[in-house]
């Protein structure tokens, strides 16, 4: 990840290279909440459309930096000003309710 934090950094936000680390990271997150598909297939189904989701705006948001500075604003802070805020990709309500947006 720091690789990718430093190449976003030198590169005004870009970054069209798909982190295998990431989707491996997605995989297993599904493969772990495949057991609660059988209790709650609905939570099940939140998660991975949130795995989806990020997966997809996060590639996006690297491909094209001034859609993610106007519609991801909180990420683009998290890449160009400090990688020690706001964490989220997609929307960035754990961060404030951890208050680590700025």
């Amino acid at each position: 990840m720091r690789d990718h934090h430093a190449t976003a950094k030198k590169n005004n936000f870009i970054d069209e290279r798909i982190s295998g680390r990431e989707a491996i990271d997605l995989f297993a997150l599904g493969c772990v909440h495949s057991v609660i598909c059988y209790i709650s297939p609905l939570f099940f189904l939140a998660t991975i459309s949130y795995a989806l989701a990020f997966f997809v705006l996060h590639s996006y948001g690297h491909a094209h930096p001034d859609w993610a500075k106007k519609h991801q604003s909180w990420h683009w802070r998290h890449h160009m000003e400090n990688p020690n805020q706001n964490w989220n990709v997609v929307l960035p309500i754990a961060d404030w309710i951890m208050k680590t947006n700025k």
